[in-house]
């Protein structure tokens, strides 16, 4: 990620940690300087693993978000993540999200369709 995708994620990262503590979603934990780090979410089968950008819980629903800028959309790593999020997700009865920039909802839903993500949603800000 170059210097600039790196500010422009990190600025979507903060969009969506200040809409969701204005919507009450408790116990935030944002990939951010000043914020708790969320945890790794592992595969079971091989330990491998990746961290979501934020988790948080509303209504007793854990929700992981993962946010990418229009050239990491559609890249192999966001892939891997989106999978394991959805996955954990599923697992948890929880949610993942994949937040994006308004301009790329449609490219972040053709995404979700394509993996067959199932407790994914498409978050657009």
């Amino acid at each position: 990620m170059t210097r600039h995708n790196r500010t422009e994620h990190d600025i979507l990262v903060q969009r969506a940690c200040n809409t969701l503590i204005q919507s009450s979603y408790i116990g935030l934990k944002a990939d951010l300087p000043n914020y708790d780090q969320p945890d790794r979410i592992f595969w079971t089968r091989n330990n491998e693993g990746h961290v979501p950008d934020i988790t948080a819980s509303k209504g007793g629903v854990l929700c992981l978000f993962e946010a990418e800028t229009p050239d990491t959309i559609d890249i192999e790593h966001t892939e891997s993540q989106l999978i394991l999020f959805d996955a954990y997700a599923r697992q948890n009865k929880g949610r993942a999200y994949l937040v994006v920039p308004k301009s790329s909802e449609g490219q972040a839903k053709n995404c979700i369709v394509r993996l067959k993500l199932n407790h994914t949603f498409a978050w657009a800000i």
